[in-house]
């Protein structure tokens, strides 16, 4: 048997995987329901949860999403076509556009995610404030160590 710690660690990696790996059999099925590729769900909640970062470029959006640069300008143009972003001047760069979500977006957000969040909501309810304040710094920090790896680490290349 290993280490306590090592125990521990194995089992909230476990627990994220099956997690991340719920999240994603959930959006491909919303998105098939809607129509949508699970990116495009992806990509909509992305730019619905910027604003605490800050506007949300296309460069920016591929970028999270972990797509070319001409990869991203396709999903944006789709998603502006299908009336679920649109492109509006920079604050601060002329030369650039951010991405805002339409009032479709925000419909759809409150269908495909409601079941969700009151599924979640209910499972919530079952802790204390300071425990739902650990595991929302402990899922931040994870999400910001996860993205740190993927900077620095893009994966196996010539494929």
């Amino acid at each position: 048997m290993g280490h306590p710690q090592e125990e521990r660690h194995l089992a909230v990696a476990r627990a994220l995987r099956s997690y991340t790996g719920a999240v994603e059999s959930y959006l491909r099925a919303q998105g098939r329901g809607h129509e949508m590729h699970q990116t495009d769900l992806t990509a909509l909640a992305m730019t619905m949860d910027a604003g605490e970062a800050g506007p949300m470029t296309p460069g920016a959006l591929g970028a999270r999403l972990g797509i070319s640069a001409s990869a991203a300008s396709s999903l944006v143009e789709r998603l502006v076509r299908s009336g679920h972003l649109r492109r509006e001047p920079h604050p601060h760069d002329r030369r650039s556009v951010t991405l805002a979500v339409t009032d479709l977006t925000l419909e759809m957000g409150r269908e495909v995610f409601g079941r969700v969040a009151l599924a979640t909501q209910e499972v919530m309810d079952r802790y204390r404030p300071e425990e739902l304040d650990l595991i929302a710094r402990f899922l931040t920090e994870a999400t910001e160590a996860t993205l740190d790896a993927a900077r620095d680490d893009p994966g196996p290349r010539g494929s």
